[in-house]
């Protein structure tokens, strides 16, 4: 990669993380029924006062606010994986590719490097930037350990998974003294990293495919809205939560429940993701070595 290359990839990962968490902050959040009215993250962190929600139900603890999504999320999820690796890459394979190949000098090693570089930069972007949107989140709203250990509504029962356990040294400064709060954020944090993987590797099959960046971005985007859109219908008409395994962002933030629906339960639907991703890895493999020897 070119310095100006790797000029542009930082760029694009330093915008990819930015938008996301900007993203995240948009997301709308409201509990019903309570008196605080609908907004979006960011909205109530400039609008509303935090002791507010102490008044209120503990489902306005940080880690509960840290698993709010729309539909945005899932659709410009794509880009956001795509754009750190998958736009430098298009470009060096209008080019220079033949002599890197013969750089490397293996095609194993240069299709190695493709795709983890293609997994990695766009999982890591969206985490970091999922990381800087739970920072806020949790400088803000409530801590779980703030809230009674008994609910003061029969529905409010989330209060009593605070487990009031110190943690030490740096995780205690972001969590303040409730393990339990790491252990939840900790799981999702995971899924939107290995979720953001998958979506980079799909992106970057199918611009293998057709050899047109622009849509290899763009028609994930469309198809992610339609899913999203399907899904919410469906599980709205049938009142069934299986058909949230079509739903992106279900997938991105909340897989662990999303296939628990399915009697798959902790992090055995990583195993799901792992499966995708070494399928898509030999079809990629198959894709990129059409492209390179021709």
């Amino acid at each position: 990669m070119s310095k100006k290359d790797y000029i542009y990839s930082c760029g694009f990962a330093t915008v990819s993380a930015l938008l996301t968490a900007i993203i995240f902050l948009l997301n709308d959040y409201a509990v019903i029924p309570t008196d605080i009215p609908v907004r979006s993250v960011i909205g109530h962190i400039f609008l509303d006062d935090s002791a507010l929600f102490l008044q209120e139900s503990s489902n306005y603890a940080a880690p509960f606010v840290c698993r709010s999504t729309h539909i945005w999320t899932a659709v410009f999820l794509p880009l956001l994986c795509s754009a750190p690796f998958l736009l430098a890459f298009a470009s060096e394979m209008k080019g220079n590719y033949r002599l890197k190949l013969s750089r490397i000098g293996s095609f194993n090693r240069y299709w190695n490097r493709v795709f983890f570089r293609s997994g990695l930069s766009g999982a890591c972007c969206v985490t970091a930037g999922y990381t800087l949107f739970s920072e806020a989140v949790f400088a803000y709203f409530p801590h779980m350990s703030e809230y009674p250990a008994e609910p003061k509504v029969m529905n409010d029962v989330f209060s009593m998974m605070a487990v009031r356990k110190p943690l030490d040294g740096t995780l205690n400064k972001l969590f303040k003294n409730t393990e339990s709060e790491f252990l939840y954020w900790l799981p999702t944090a995971i899924n939107v990293f290995a979720y953001s993987f998958l979506v980079a590797i799909i992106c970057l099959a199918l611009y293998l495919l057709i050899m047109n960046r622009y849509k290899a971005i763009g028609m994930p985007m469309i198809v992610f809205y339609l899913a999203e859109q399907f899904s919410t219908r469906r599980l709205y008409d049938s009142l069934e939560p299986k058909w949230q395994i079509l739903s992106p962002r279900s997938l991105l933030i909340n897989a662990e429940y999303t296939f628990s629906t399915f009697d798959i339960n902790d992090f055995e639907y990583l195993f799901f993701f792992t499966l995708a991703n070494v399928l898509f890895y030999f079809a990629g493999k198959a894709l990129f070595r059409k492209r390179v020897m021709n």
